[in-house]
């Protein structure tokens, strides 16, 4: 870095020299606030609480914070026909469903700018009212792909090993679960949280499963051209990422089981998985979509990035476009296939991450928006 580009020493920077532009004016201060405005902000005095730990109000955006996006929607994307249709939860897969060679589908890819050799992307998840006038909640920006080959996944040879050197896996869940079960956060947690932890022991071989994260996503027939959509419900991801770098999993092991417990699994091998399923089938809005691990280059393709929340700053990874880059989806996916994929794997001779996006099929007319379930699995296993 020359010394034109060096940044100023009084701005916040990361260990490796990467100015963070917000730190200079967070957090919010409550305080300057009148108790009416803290009463439509309780983002700014919220704290997590542990017999209620899906209670996130700074999630709860909705369309009057539309403008506060990590990634911009194509501001062309027409609200096309939605056909309702009965629920369909949990129907079982058809095993001689057909398959499609591929499709084509856009992605929203991080942009390369000079910027970031000495800036680091953040975003700030609370609306931009909650800030001092005139401080952006992100400095991101994005860009749209070519239209890239999208690979029907069904077509490749189904087994586990596809997670160690995929960095995903398409497997079948054998549990039975409530009709309500992904009703609510509540639900989730007492009957569909506990089958999957065991489930994935016993796929695993692992030692333990401890879920940390609950989402349930709605797609707002508004969305993308609403990012957030309008009703409050998680959308679908269109920004190309990873949601664990190696220090921020680090930080989440100890976080989970604490630090003198963390301490205790050095050298132990831990994961965090992410378990990702439609709520009904087939699955044909919004998809998920998936790179090969052997297809992207750490080092070319990744930035890291700030998160921050009222009560923690995460780092992610952010992705730039490169054509080597293989895209894969399911088609048709129905709720009891299961997609894992990788966010973090602390064993370095294999598939460590998975990027990721939903992408839109482009279809004349949708027969359902699109309902899914991710949930975040901390894994660990047994001493080697």
């Amino acid at each position: 870095m020359n010394d034109n580009n060096s940044p100023p020493a009084s701005r916040p920077q990361t260990s490796d020299g990467k100015i963070q532009p917000w730190k200079a004016f967070w957090p919010p201060k409550p305080e300057a606030y009148t108790p009416a405005e803290l009463e439509k902000m309780p983002w700014l005095t919220w704290a997590p609480e542990p017999e209620k730990p899906d209670s996130k109000p700074c999630k709860k955006r909705g369309v009057s914070v539309r403008h506060f996006t990590a990634f911009l929607s194509h501001p062309n994307s027409p609200r096309r026909s939605i056909k309702m249709v009965d629920d369909m939860a949990f129907q079982a897969s058809d095993p001689l469903k057909e398959s499609k060679s591929s499709v084509k589908g856009v992605f929203w890819y991080f942009k390369r700018e000079e910027k970031w050799d000495h800036e680091k992307p953040y975003l700030i998840n609370i609306p931009a009212s909650a800030l001092p006038p005139g401080q952006p909640t992100t400095n991101e920006i994005s860009e749209a792909s070519p239209k890239l080959e999208v690979h029907d996944f069904r077509n490749e040879e189904q087994s586990l090993a596809n997670l160690d050197s995929r960095g995903f896996a398409l497997v079948h869940d054998p549990n039975q679960y409530g009709p309500d079960v992904f009703s609510s956060y509540e639900a989730m947690r007492a009957d569909y949280v506990p089958k999957v932890q065991e489930w994935l022991k016993t796929l695993l071989g692992a030692e333990e499963v401890l879920v940390t994260t609950l989402t349930i996503r709605k797609r707002d027939p508004y969305f993308p051209k609403y990012t957030w959509g309008t009703a409050g419900d998680s959308q679908p991801i269109q920004g190309v990422h990873i949601d664990y770098t190696p220090r921020f999993a680090q930080e989440k092991l100890e976080d989970i089981v604490g630090k003198e417990r963390a301490s205790q699994l050095c050298g132990r091998r831990f994961q965090i998985l992410n378990i990702w399923r439609p709520i009904f089938g087939p699955m044909r809005d919004w998809p998920l979509g998936i790179i090969d691990f052997k297809s992207l280059d750490y080092e070319r393709d990744l930035i890291a990035a700030d998160v921050i929340y009222p009560h923690y700053i995460g780092e992610t990874f952010h992705v730039f476009y490169h054509p080597s880059h293989k895209w894969y989806y399911v088609p048709d996916q129905m709720p009891d296939e299961v997609s894992i994929f990788k966010s973090f794997d602390s064993k370095r001779d294999v598939a460590t991450a998975c990027a990721h996006a939903a992408f839109d099929l482009e279809l004349a007319e949708v027969q359902r928006c699109r309902e899914s379930t991710d949930v975040l699995a901390l894994v660990i296993y047994p001493e080697a």
